[in-house]
């Protein structure tokens, strides 16, 4: 199962998304965007560059949340798997297992 929401810069109506994870799916991207905000002002100083480089030059600007949902296979031996893929944002911040 896959949801794919894109929170900014234009978030989806709050009516839109189902009542049992509304609240937490914004408060979810909430977070995300501070932590991404966050991670660019120390890339930007790693680059010998001032902290607000990367937002100034609007890296900041567009938040997608994809929330992918593998259910254990029950007969992992004849699973045929996903093809490769990259990620084609700026910068993916991954969520992994719990």
């Amino acid at each position: 199962d896959t949801l794919y929401l894109r929170m900014a810069p234009n978030p989806p109506d709050a009516d839109d998304l189902p009542d049992s994870c509304r609240d937490v799916l914004f408060e979810y991207a909430h977070q995300v965007k501070n932590l991404g905000n966050t991670l660019l002002e120390l890339l930007s100083e790693a680059l010998g560059l001032k902290p607000s480089h990367l937002a100034d030059i609007e890296c900041n600007q567009a938040q997608v949340l994809l929330c992918h949902y593998y259910p254990p296979c029950p007969q992992p031996e004849l699973a045929i798997g996903t093809s490769r893929h990259s990620d084609g944002g700026f910068l993916t911040i991954l969520l992994q297992d719990e």
